[in-house]
Order: C-alpha cells, then structure tokens, then sequence
C-alpha cells in the first residue's frame, strides 16, 4: 500500500506533506515505520511492558521530537552518502 502510494508521487517529493515534513519525509518515515511493526509482529513479545497506549505514549513523549528531526534528517543523510535521494522503491513495504 506505501509502495504503491508513493509510485503517484511523480516529481513531487520536496512538496509540503504533513507540518514540517516534505512528502520524501512522510514516505520515510511512515515506511520505516511499517517495517517496524513487520519486525515486531514477526518476534511478539515475551511480557507487556506498556498496560496501555496512553501510558506509552506518556513514557515516549520526550522521544517523540527527536524522532522527528532524525527522520527528516534522514533524506540529507542518504544524498550526502550516495549523491542520491530515497526513492519509493528503495522500500520494500507493499
């Protein structure tokens, strides 16, 4: 679905795409965060840390800005590394 989504992006990834994040931005992070559920999915849990979705987001709240910024960050990183930008099939989420 992200894969798929991405592909009618056309010339439009510095296009604004949620607050600060251009669409480049937002197709990262929200594919990265799909592997993660994937990753967690794949290897459950051996006891529940987190009673509630209130309370994690409470204990995770002073991470939330700093995961922002990396994952903005993350665009600049791959072009200074490879002279390139992410691309949506650089992503292996359907």
């Amino acid at each position: 679905m992200v894969v798929a989504t991405a592909a009618q992006v056309g010339d439009r990834w510095d296009a604004p795409g949620l607050g600060e994040w251009d669409v480049r931005a937002l197709v990262g992070h929200t594919s990265r965060a799909m592997l993660t559920v994937e990753a967690y999915l794949a290897k459950p849990a051996e006891q529940v840390d987190m009673l509630s979705a209130p309370l994690y987001y409470r204990a995770t709240r002073s991470l939330a800005a700093e995961l922002v910024v990396d994952d903005a960050r993350a665009g600049e990183v791959l072009l200074a590394l490879t002279g390139r930008r992410a691309l949506a099939a650089d992503f292996s989420v359907v």
